[in-house]
């Protein structure tokens, strides 16, 4: 037995649930809701309005980027992608979450029982190689990303 929650008119966060609509998202009801602090209509989940607090449409963060200006067009000059490449991403050593290795780029391959090593450029994941270390793998991953840098992203923020 299932029940449904009546959140008509109850207020989350900046947002307001209108009705409920005849969509449903990962199981739970989409309901109408209007945006307190600006009026935008939005659509939002039972799921986002009970767990997140609702929030706002977007407008909060959209003002706050506002109000920072020009510091975030520096912070975004200074991140942004080059030539496929999230500069970000490469200065930084921190491993996606799903790595197990401790080590970015590097994996294990228990089919050929080697250390794996690769490197997201252009926009596709390139392979550097197979080896015997991590220690060696993770020295290909470091030799690859500074030659994207030295060679690649230094000529392309020149061009611009």
């Amino acid at each position: 037995m299932s029940y449904k929650l009546n959140l008509k008119g109850k207020i989350y966060g900046y947002l307001q649930a209108l009705e409920e609509t005849n969509k449903k998202e990962r199981g739970y009801i989409v309901w109408k809701c209007k945006c307190l602090r600006c009026g935008n209509i939005v659509y939002k989940s039972t799921a986002n309005l009970l767990h997140d607090g609702g929030s706002s449409c977007g407008c909060i963060k959209h003002d706050m980027m506002k109000e920072r200006g020009k510091e975030n067009i520096e912070i975004f000059n200074k991140n942004k992608v080059i030539n496929g490449i999230n500069v970000i991403s490469l200065n930084s050593d921190k491993p996606n979450k799903n790595n197990k290795s401790g080590v970015k780029g590097v994996s294990w391959s228990k089919e050929k029982k080697k250390w794996k090593a690769q490197i997201y450029y252009n926009g596709k994941n390139k392979f550097l190689g197979r080896f015997d270390t991590i220690e060696e793998a993770k020295a290909a991953r470091k030799k690859s990303e500074e030659y994207i840098r030295e060679n690649i992203l230094n000529k392309k923020e020149n061009d611009q």
